[in-house]
């Protein structure tokens, strides 16, 4: 742990993570329920995916921040070195840096990766991923997870519905929900419903 390798380090974990990690029956139910993730949601391509598009939605107002702060290219505690100069730089840098991290994760985790009944671990059926980017603008993209056919609706704070598409079909496939340009800024929730009656619902901001 952090604590172990940097004791002198004014911000340490707290006790109780090193209590957790005494009771195998947690341990496990970490390790299984990250490597469910790893497959899904948090895997590379996704992440990677979800970054890259919320670059492209920031790329006006990058520019805006490196106009009135240029510090591309510059040193600013506490990023590694060697330090990108350019935008699409600092985005590869992320990316990089995610791969490493789930590569270190991927070896030194804790746990028995078996997802023994013992652990108490259920496998959380869904239908599709948290849609991204979040907030969105005229389009929410998002990857199926159920092999049946899927609908998605997206609804105002009223219950009335403003977008909906569907059928989806593929499992692990991308997909995406284009909204009304006029659409109000707020919160809205997207359902996702499969064939087998199976729902997911994300709330999304716009």
């Amino acid at each position: 742990m952090f604590s172990d390798i940097c004791p002198d380090h004014s911000n340490q974990m707290p006790f109780w993570w090193h209590r957790l990690l005494e009771d195998s029956a947690f341990v496990d139910a970490v390790r299984c329920r990250w490597d469910e993730l790893r497959d899904g949601i948090l895997s590379p391509a996704h992440v990677a995916t979800f970054a890259d598009s919320v670059a492209t939605l920031l790329q006006g107002a990058q520019e805006r921040n490196f106009t009135v702060w240029p510090i591309l290219g510059q040193y600013v505690w506490p990023n590694p070195s060697p330090i990108p100069a350019t935008y699409a730089g600092e985005v590869q840098e992320l990316n990089d840096f995610m791969e490493d991290r789930w590569a270190w994760l991927d070896a030194n985790l804790p746990g028995d990766p078996s997802c023994a009944t013992s652990t108490g671990l259920h496998t959380i059926s869904t239908v599709v991923e948290a849609p991204f980017p979040n907030p969105f603008g005229t389009i929410a993209y998002f990857r199926t997870v159920s092999g049946s056919p899927v609908m998605v609706r997206l609804l105002d704070p009223l219950g009335r519905v403003v977008a909906s598409a569907g059928p989806f079909m593929g499992k692990g496939a991308m997909h995406h929900l284009a909204v009304p340009q006029e659409l109000a800024p707020g919160t809205y929730l997207l359902k996702a419903t499969d064939r087998d009656g199976n729902r997911s619902s994300f709330r999304l901001q716009h």
